[in-house]
């Protein structure tokens, strides 16, 4: 397993929650993680969380901060702040299917 692996199925999870990428829906509340900055191969991938709190006057969704999320150079989910327990554990046993383009 490798962080790819660990970000391609947070990806699939969130578009099923939500039909973004990287926002999902949990225990009533949205939330969105964003990645820091690019790290070099052997460390581990680091970002926030936010969640929407709600919305300004003119309609716009306030995103505030709720913690953050690590991911071990394995792939592992070291952290991660909203995601379940249960979910997190279930990227380990997903099967990512790769295709390459000929």
């Amino acid at each position: 397993m490798t962080i790819e692996h660990t970000m391609t199925s947070l990806k699939i999870f969130c578009t099923a929650s939500s039909g973004n990428e990287n926002e999902w829906y949990h225990n009533g509340t949205y939330y969105r993680w964003n990645v820091g900055r690019d790290v070099l191969p052997g460390q581990a991938l680091k970002g926030v969380v936010r969640k929407n709190v709600g919305k300004s006057s003119t309609g716009n969704a306030i995103w505030a901060l709720a913690g953050s999320f690590t991911i071990s150079p394995n792939g592992k989910i070291l952290r991660f702040t909203g995601l379940g327990k249960k979910v997190q554990k279930s990227f380990l046993s997903q099967r990512i299917e790769s295709y390459e383009l000929i």
